[in-house]
């Protein structure tokens, strides 16, 4: 392991503050330009879904440009969210706690499910 003082540097212009909260997740703050991100990898769309309960259902759109989703459980959830398969599950799934993201490798956006124990869930979709 590198010791503080051995770790690269960035330019003053490109600063990346990093800091890992009480529950183990990181949080960037930058500044200053870091580069450009090409067309073909920007995100194609974001989307807010309302999580079933009793029966997962898909919670993105089929798109043939999907490499990959970015799936958020949004702080104001009161409980766990699960995400997977078609058949997921509460005892299967993926679990995701209000705050938690998690990213999927996926050509296909609808082939991951989403559930819930209780009502008034949602779950944030990025289609990248």
């Amino acid at each position: 392991m590198k010791s503080e003082s051995n770790l690269p540097t960035l330019p003053e212009d490109k600063v990346a503050n990093l800091f890992v909260d009480e529950r183990g997740r990181l949080h960037v703050t930058a500044s200053g330009s870091v580069g450009s991100i090409p067309s073909s990898s920007a995100p194609t769309s974001l989307a807010e879904f309302s999580v079933p309960t009793g029966t997962a259902t898909a919670i993105g759109a089929t798109t043939s440009a999907t490499r990959s989703i970015l799936v958020q459980a949004p702080l104001a959830n009161t409980i766990a969210v699960y995400v997977g398969g078609s058949g997921v599950t509460t005892s299967t799934g993926i679990e995701l706690l209000p705050g938690d993201a998690v990213t999927l490798a996926t050509t296909n956006a609808a082939s991951v499910y989403g559930i819930a124990a209780s009502t008034g869930q949602k779950l944030r979709i990025l289609v990248l």
